[in-house]
């Protein structure tokens, strides 16, 4: 080194201390480099993970998701990523063609339970894993298009039940009370569609007697849905049935209380004397005839009581406290009855 023109000789440990320096210097450098470059890939990291691992907060479970046939997976995707099942479509694309390609996507019902991540996800629709299992259902007879709908919305969320009652409720009477199987999210007009068929089929193994019976269908629907509500046997519905029949043939009232447990949704037992007042034309007490429509969904037994009524001298009828059914010729024997057994 030199100094004013005096050459300088730096220690040995000097030496060595200023390359030390020189080298720490470049490694300076070299990590003032490295540490963005780092940061960066762990934010994407970081990034990445919450959007496979994390599933979508926004996504309402349970979820039936829907995947058309020869849909491209990047339609999918985007799709997918609009109904909040994953929260990036794109991530989701990379990882089913990392997976297989898009092409193995297995169209169907997707059934969510609850929310997953992009890779569960990902994972079932390049399966084909629809995780859908039919729902045993049984509907009561004497249900009514409400009661039905309330029961599938229970069974088999998620259910379209404002869906499927805009299709049942015409159809009152023509639903037939049975077991079925159904999946989560079913379309509503196959579940309608699945009871009314059922309902035909039963209709076509008596359909003779139906024919003897010389009366339109949907009168004896109707009044097979009355014997539901007033009668618990096969017998008192075929007597009450004849009773009905006489009661239209002479003009009569049908003064019968279950229509107001139809339109009043209330039970037969809460009814008050300004229930029977109502205006409307489900009153029997007010309006000859049947009421408008059937007021539940009958079984196939009260629709052959209707078909097949007995022929009795009987005229009035009413159900003790104990549900027992006593009969009379006339409406002074009914009035007796009435105060003997009410």
């Amino acid at each position: 080194m030199n100094f004013f023109g005096t050459k300088l000789t730096l220690h040995p440990r000097l030496r060595r201390t200023a390359g030390v320096c020189r080298a720490v210097c470049y490694d300076c450098r070299a990590f003032e480099r490295i540490v963005p470059a780092a940061f960066f890939a762990a934010a994407l990291l970081a990034l990445s993970a919450y959007l496979l691992v994390l599933p979508p907060n926004a996504m309402a479970t349970p979820s039936v998701i829907r995947v058309e046939n020869d849909q491209p997976l990047g339609k999918i995707a985007r799709d997918l990523q609009a109904q909040n099942v994953v929260r990036n479509a794109f991530l989701f694309d990379v990882i089913v063609r990392a997976l297989g390609g898009g092409s193995r996507i297995q169209a169907g019902a997707y059934f969510f339970p609850v929310r997953e991540n992009t890779l569960t996800v990902a994972l079932r629709l390049e399966s084909g894993d629809f995780e859908l299992k039919p729902v045993r259902v049984t509907i009561a007879e004497g249900a009514t298009a409400q009661d039905i709908g309330d029961l599938l919305s229970a069974k088999l969320q998620p259910f379209d039940e404002s869906g499927f009652l805009a299709l049942a409720k015409p159809r009152e009477g023509y639903l037939y009370p049975d077991t079925y199987f159904f999946y989560p999210g079913q379309d509503p007009a196959s579940v309608e569609g699945a009871l009314e068929n059922n309902y035909n089929k039963h209709m076509a193994l008596i359909a003779p007697q139906i024919s003897a019976a010389n009366k339109p269908v949907p009168d004896i629907l109707t009044a097979a849905s009355i014997l539901v509500g007033e009668a618990r046997t096969d017998e008192d519905r075929r007597i009450v049935a004849g009773i009905i029949w006489k009661r239209l043939r002479l003009g009569m009232p049908l003064q019968v209380d279950a229509p107001f447990g139809y339109v009043l949704d209330k039970s037969l037992t809460k009814l008050t004397p300004a229930d029977l007042q109502i205006d409307s034309p489900y009153n029997t007490y007010k309006n000859k005839g049947l009421p408008p429509t059937p007021i539940n969904n009958p079984s196939i037994e009260a629709i052959l009581a209707a078909a097949e009524p007995l022929k009795t001298p009987y005229l009035y009828y009413l159900s003790d406290r104990n549900g027992v059914m006593h009969y009379s010729a006339t409406y002074a024997q009914h009035l007796l009855k009435i105060q003997q057994y009410l």
